[in-house]
């Protein structure tokens, strides 16, 4: 049961948005430093908040968060990857 709640746990909005901040090596402070300069409201608490998942952001902090961090907004909500598709495919 453990590796279930683990693996649920893993599977959030939150989770991933961790991942992508780490990935880029900011710190939350980090982040939202980034983030308040584009007229949303973002501060640290918030970032933590998100990544605890206790509060999700708004449509328009998503929409800032995916352009900061260079991630779609169907990978931080859903997980989903985008996938490269050829020509003609």
């Amino acid at each position: 049961m453990d590796d279930l709640a683990t693996q649920t746990e893993r599977n959030t909005l939150g989770a991933r948005l961790c991942e992508a901040r780490t990935a880029k090596g900011w710190t939350q402070a980090e982040l939202a430093e980034g983030l308040s300069t584009t007229g949303e409201d973002m501060s640290k608490a918030a970032v933590s908040a998100w990544e605890r998942n206790t509060r999700q952001p708004s449509a328009g902090q998503l929409a800032v968060l995916c352009s900061r961090l260079g991630v779609t907004a169907d990978y931080l909500l859903f997980g989903r990857v985008p996938t490269k598709r050829g020509r003609g495919a």
